[in-house]
């Protein structure tokens, strides 16, 4: 059973493709080389990086929109930001879980 969003994988896959990656690599080892099969991770990496980074204006904007004053947009984006479960602990790699 997969358990991965279709959307975020879709939007993995056009990064990879957009970045040139031809899909010879399948990512099923853990610690194998990226840079001998010219893997661009980087560039793979970009759109979840890019997500996250927009994860908290978007909350304010988003609260702004719906009316509600700047303090509770401020504490709504804040509860994004130093919530438990993003954006932090993917950043850290879940060991704060």
């Amino acid at each position: 059973m997969d358990v991965h969003p279709p959307l975020a994988k879709l939007l993995l896959t056009l990064a990879g493709w957009l970045a040139g990656f031809d899909g010879n690599f399948d990512f099923k080892d853990i610690g194998k080389d990226y840079l001998e099969p010219k893997v661009p991770y980087v560039a793979m990496r970009m759109l979840p990086a890019t997500c996250g980074i927009l994860l908290a204006p978007v909350m304010f904007l988003t609260l702004k929109a719906l009316g509600c004053r700047t303090m509770t947009a401020t504490l709504g984006t804040s509860l994004i930001i130093f919530g438990k479960y993003t954006p932090l602990p993917t950043l850290l790699g879940n060991s704060l879980l």
